[in-house]
């Protein structure tokens, strides 16, 4: 019987696969470096850590011998053991590592699966997903906190494009004979069934059952590329190969460990997708699930500010991850921070930079250009760096008028002169820009004022009130600073709410379709939903290459979410195009509810705007995201500092700044509550 480890607070299975197959140039030489790397590192820690190694033989040249007695082989039979007994010596609060280099393979229906390798070359087997998750919802379910990080693809688009392979492809084509020798009952099953996620919005990922894996519930997956794409081993000096993804995780794990420093797992994601732009723009790491990449020290949760990724290319050019699709506009500066800075905000304004303006804006990037042309050496041909926008000249800033009653409205105006979306006017002031203001119905969007009991309050150009405007006295002290944030809070909605592709392209519009499936909107453009009933919309691939979503939410508290990354099921969806294995539908089911803070207030109705963003290019807007505005002005300080200077934060999954293209769709949703008890 296995005893509880000492080190059992911090546990690691690393398997590195080399299958060798016919095809020498699928053969892979870099899986076996690359657990061996990771396993020098983990050792390294200031953390104990209880770590479990599965290779095959490594090769006579490897830089890093290891004893045979340190290691078992990956095979499929000790794969199982290893997971079942962190499973059964693991607690409630551990944290779980399982690190996988190898091939992936994806079998006639479409079912996910890593190529395992016995002590012989004939004992390849398949681990396919849904029993890989089974083992990974027994960790969750016990409170482990799991990362799983897989140096593989399930692509095998690749090998049927005609095209010359690359050397090394982590893919390989399925095998049946390989899968007769594999073990297909579950190991893991029993106990789970009845798990549900309790959001208000459901949305699965509409893939196939074997795929359930980057489904992740209560755990994350840093994964080598998206479904679509190949992963590739490199050259490391011509002295030996490594798993791309493996390579500049730990590459990034060890400088910031040098440094000090701590990020968030989101700027690290955001960093590895920068680094392999710059050398492999074919392949985009994903990151799924809400938990964080929790293991590794030096890694915090959440940001306290906003910061998004840029990256200089050997030809000169600096790519921001973002564009037309985020309101990116000719002129906007941009402050850029090396990677490895800190991301306290306080910290943050000591360090040195360098300012970039935008000169060319895409789709879904654009190209910068230093400020001052002797900070062009400062930026390092292959370099990633961190951006914070610093001004923008968007024409769709949303103008806010002091009315009279305003006291002191010079001090609002100068608070104001660092928010990007927010540009305020008074009738005695000039405005930001300088020019005399403008009050007329086209340019103003709100009003603020005081009432006969002095209390601010916000109107429409109509005069009126607009709901959910916190309550705030003109008489406290400190209390422009917080009508400040609560304005710029609005202003940063209205500005994304209104953000649309007003001209997309035509062969890219007829590419997909979203319908609703059973419902029509009333007169005046809105669905009709009882609460806790169900909107479904059905988004179908009609074009040869997969698309990309991304749903956000705009609700009548001020907040926006991401409802896809919200319920757990990552940043955005990939839909295939209809094809073996592939449906090239997805369903997207909204729960609507009249949340309960607004019930509890004696609110019974709710509207929301779901914005459908589809893109060409792999999709992401973690920082376009906004809470609540009483939830954010309770957050006090910490919680906004700087997130509205950086809110135009990338579609970062983007490759070699190619152009892209996107689309949106908007449904206006109106949800009622007519189940009120007397």
């Amino acid at each position: 019987m296995d005893q509880k480890s000492p080190k059992g607070d911090h546990w690691a299975i690393l398997m590195g696969a080399e299958v060798r197959v016919e095809n020498p140039r699928q053969s892979l030489r870099g899986a076996v470096e690359d657990v061996i790397a990771i396993d020098k590192y983990l050792n390294t820690c200031s953390t104990p850590i209880d770590v479990t190694l599965l290779m095959t033989q490594p090769p006579s040249t490897a830089n890093l011998p290891i004893p045979s007695s340190k290691y078992d082989s990956p095979s499929y039979n000790n794969v199982i053991d290893r997971l079942k007994r962190v499973i059964r010596c693991g607690r409630s609060g551990d944290y779980v590592y399982i690190h996988f280099s190898g091939h992936g393979s994806r079998n006639k229906d479409g079912a996910l699966a890593l190529v395992l390798q016995g002590p012989s070359p004939e004992e390849s087997k398949y681990l396919y997903g849904e029993i890989f998750r089974s083992a990974i919802d027994k960790m969750v379910k016990k409170g482990m906190f799991v990362t799983i990080v897989l140096d593989c693809c399930f692509s095998g688009r690749v090998l049927r494009t005609g095209r010359l392979l690359r050397s090394d492809i982590r893919y390989i084509e399925y095998d049946p004979i390989v899968d007769d020798h594999s073990d297909h009952s579950n190991p893991f099953e029993g106990g789970d069934e009845d798990s549900t996620r309790g959001a208000a919005y459901v949305l699965p990922r509409g893939i196939g059952h074997g795929q359930q894996l980057l489904d992740p519930a209560g755990y994350t997956i840093l994964t080598a590329c998206d479904l679509d794409e190949e992963a590739t081993e490199i050259d490391i000096d011509g002295v030996s190969r490594r798993g791309a993804l493996s390579y500049f995780l730990l590459e990034s794990l060890v400088t910031l460990r040098k440094r000090g420093m701590q990020i968030s797992h989101q700027s690290l994601h955001q960093h590895l997708r920068a680094s392999f732009h710059v050398r492999y723009y074919h392949q985009t790491p994903m990151l799924y699930g809400k938990n964080g990449i929790s293991f590794f020290d030096g890694l915090i949760l959440n940001k306290s500010m906003a910061l998004v990724s840029a990256y200089k290319q050997k030809q000169g050019n600096i790519v921001l991850d973002a564009g037309e699709a985020h309101g990116v506009h000719v002129g906007d500066e941009y402050a850029l921070y090396p990677f490895t800075i800190s991301e306290n905000p306080l910290e943050l304004r000591r360090e040195l930079c360098v300012t970039a303006e935008v000169i060319k804006v895409l789709h879904v990037t654009s190209q910068l250009r230093m400020c001052d042309v002797s900070d062009v050496t400062k930026v390092e041909d292959d370099s990633s760096w961190k951006a914070k926008i610093l001004t923008s000249l968007s024409p769709h800033r949303v103008q806010v008028f002091l009315m009279r009653s305003v006291t002191n409205p010079g001090v609002l105006l100068n608070g104001a002169q660092n928010a990007p979306f927010l540009s305020l006017v008074a009738e005695q002031y000039p405005s930001q820009d300088g020019e005399r203001p403008d009050h007329t119905p086209e340019r103003v969007m709100f009003k603020v004022g005081v009432d006969d009991k002095s209390m601010y309050e916000i109107m429409d150009v109509h005069g009126v009130r607009i709901a959910g405007f916190p309550e705030l006295s003109a008489n406290n002290a400190g209390v422009n600073q917080t009508l400040l944030k609560a304005l710029e809070h609005i202003a940063t909605y209205k500005f994304f709410e209104r953000l649309e592709n007003m001209n997309p392209d035509s062969q890219f519009e007829s590419s997909f379709s979203i319908t609703c499936n059973d419902r029509v909107p009333n007169y005046n453009g809105f669905y009709e939903i009882p609460h806790g009933e169900t909107l479904s919309l059905t988004f179908t691939n009609l074009g040869t290459v997969p698309k990309h979503l991304a749903v956000l939410s705009f609700s009548s508290c001020w907040e926006i979410l991401n409802l896809i990354e919200d319920s757990g099921n990552g940043a955005s969806l990939t839909i295939s195009p209809k094809k073996p294995g592939e449906s090239g539908e997805v369903e997207l089911p909204l729960e609507m509810e009249v949340p309960t803070h607004m019930r509890a207030r004696g609110l019974q109705q709710t509207e929301d705007i779901v914005r459908v963003f589809i893109t060409s290019k792999p999709t992401t807007f973690p920082l376009m995201l906004l809470p609540r505005i009483d939830d954010e002005l309770r957050g006090g300080q910490k919680l906004m500092i700087d997130r509205l200077e950086a809110l135009i934060w990338g579609l970062s999954g983007l490759r070699g700044g190619d152009a892209g293209d996107w689309s949106t769709r908007t449904f206006l949703i109106r949800t009622t509550n007519d189940k009120v008890t007397a």
